[in-house]
């Protein structure tokens, strides 16, 4: 048994020394631990991000989703208003001798003459 200096065990009594492929076993076992660990922190880190990157796409859809039903919403509401105003003037009774003027076309072209009369 070989005994190396300094080396001590629990009960203060110097440690034999292990071969040199046992101590390589034991430091490769050791590093193979080290990188399955830190392997497994790095997964975690990953994953964490992703769950962090879902949730934010998530709230994005939903948002979006949100805008497209309100605009969906509004051009319906836009339509149907100029499809009632389309029917309102096909069905309303008109002068034959006269085209009928919208009051405030007629007060914007007035407005628009103001300035170039003399």
């Amino acid at each position: 048994m070989v005994f190396v200096p300094g080396a001590a065990d629990g009960a203060g009594h110097a440690a034999p020394a292990s071969p040199p492929e046992e101590r390589q076993a034991n430091l490769s076992e050791k590093l193979a631990r080290a990188a399955s660990l830190l392997r497994t922190r790095v997964d975690v880190e990953v994953e964490q991000q992703n769950r962090d990157l879902l949730r934010s796409m998530n709230e994005r859809t939903r948002l979006q989703l949100w805008l497209q039903t309100t605009v969906e919403g509004l051009s319906v509401a836009a339509i149907s208003y100029y499809v009632v105003g389309l029917f309102r003037i096909s069905h309303q009774r008109r002068p034959r001798r006269r085209v009928p003027v919208d009051r405030f076309v007629r007060y914007s072209v007035s407005l628009c003459r103001l300035p170039f009369s003399p």
